[in-house]
């Protein structure tokens, strides 16, 4: 059998091109044993006899965690946890793992470190209580279930997937079909066996999660930790939740003695000196239930070659080029003998749509290096034509501005029926296109 790597569809020979998804050589064979026989019978159960079933989570001992997991650990889930090389995937794990040991014997799997290593970074954690933390150097899936299966564990991290191997495959260690299997017989035993099940994942260099695409849709949360490594800052994102919100961000602060939640997430975002300098604007993104206000940073110079640069961290780069033509058409700029650089400040990624007046504030500012002031807050989403689109959690966001202690936000005309709510404590400013708002700053 041949499985293509990106979407998981599979074909009796090769191909070219994959039929699924339109990726090109793609396809890997795999060699999959027959399955065993021993499978137990089939006992359905009526959906009204469920009705009384009530799963507990159990708090993982740090609250961004909780949050992002949608309140905690849940019996019998499979979670898969993503991130670049050195992020800090084991030491978040490990004092998961620390913590969730004071009522439940944890498994550690270790398929990639020794077990030295293991308790030399527990004992640079300073973690206590930690004697209900058993670590294994394994990488045969069955060994790992018959052990789990054996000593009763509720809580098993197998760190990583991409390492370990099951003899149902006859493939080496990392290849599609051993991914994909082995991730199957320990999400299989995790439902049956009732244990939490956490997998560490390797990404590409594009940012994905490698291995076969149906790896992310066989288990029950996939999140993933970003950051830049020469930062503190770290960030838990889930992209997908079968038992909570995949909306709700994680954000911890990363140190020589471990990991700790931020408290005050837009702390690390914005400056508390906040002053104004040229290319600066100031936004507020909605990520679940949270509001965090982000600074976007921009630099417009002449461009040195034939071509101009357009580089972007943190903002979709198709996004990015729509808002400069949009600018081109409007405000007749000429951007196309300019370098153009986006940053947005703590390496985090916008996906907020409600950043696209702060985003096109910033190029102009910058362009005309004329500052706007730090106390001013810019929401809104921009259309091809320049006009300002309703955005959703306005309330949320101006609340939020208000108390940070901004003096101005601007908001979409479409969104100015919250007026009368925030009269006198700060100002709320509604505008029905870009052009206004520029005119209103004397940009």
């Amino acid at each position: 059998m041949y499985s293509c790597s990106n979407c998981g569809y599979q074909s009796v020979k090769w191909l070219g091109r994959c039929p699924e998804c339109g990726e090109w050589d793609s396809f890997q064979e795999i060699r999959v044993a027959s399955a065993r026989k021993d499978e137990p019978p089939l006992r359905p159960v009526t959906l009204s006899q469920l009705e009384n079933l009530s799963l507990e989570r159990i708090s993982t001992g740090l609250s961004e965690f909780d949050n992002v997991l949608g309140g905690g650990i849940l019996e019998g889930e499979a979670v898969l946890l993503g991130g670049e090389p050195g992020i800090g995937k084991s030491t978040l794990l490990l004092e998961v793992a620390a913590y969730l040991s004071k009522r439940n014997k944890v498994f550690y799997v270790s398929a990639e470190e020794a077990s030295s290593h293991i308790g030399m970074r527990a004992k640079r954690l300073k973690l206590d209580d930690i004697n209900n933390i058993y670590v294994a150097e394994a990488i045969d899936v069955d060994s790992i279930v018959e052990l789990a299966k054996k000593e009763q564990f509720k809580v098993v991290i197998v760190d990583s997937i991409q390492a370990v191997k099951t003899s149902r495959v006859g493939a080496a260690a990392g290849s599609l079909g051993q991914i994909r299997e082995s991730a199957s017989v320990l999400i299989q035993a995790a439902k049956t066996m009732k244990f939490s099940l956490f997998l560490i994942g390797h990404i590409t260099k594009e940012g994905m999660l490698a291995g076969p695409k149906v790896l992310e849709h066989m288990v029950d949360c996939v999140i993933y930790f970003e950051g830049e490594r020469n930062s503190e800052l770290r960030v838990l994102r889930a992209v997908k939740n079968r038992f909570g919100s995949v909306g709700e961000i994680g954000v911890f602060k990363m140190s020589a003695a471990g990991i700790y939640p931020a408290e005050d997430a837009s702390a690390f975002f914005i400056s508390s000196e906040r002053t104004p300098a040229s290319g600066c604007c100031l936004t507020c993104v909605a990520e679940g239930r949270r509001s965090i206000f982000l600074e976007i940073q921009s630099l417009v110079t002449r461009a040195d070659f034939t071509i101009a640069k357009r580089k972007v961290s943190g903002v979709d780069f198709n996004r990015f080029s729509v808002l400069l033509a949009m600018l081109e058409k409007q405000l007749r700029l000429n951007l196309s003998h300019k370098d153009i650089f986006v940053n947005i400040s703590g390496g985090i990624k916008i996906k907020d749509a409600a950043a696209d007046l702060a985003l096109a504030v910033a190029i102009v500012s910058a362009y005309r290096d004329k500052p706007v002031s730090s106390d001013y807050v810019f929401l809104g989403e921009l259309g091809l034509g320049g006009e300002l689109r309703r955005i959703s959690h306005i309330e949320a966001r101006i609340r939020a501005a208000q108390k940070l202690g901004f003096k101005k936000v601007f908001i979409p005309q479409a969104n100015g029926v919250l007026l009368d709510r925030y009269s006198g404590a700060i100002e709320v400013q509604p505008e029905s296109s870009f052009i206004s708002v520029i005119k209103n700053l004397g940009l």
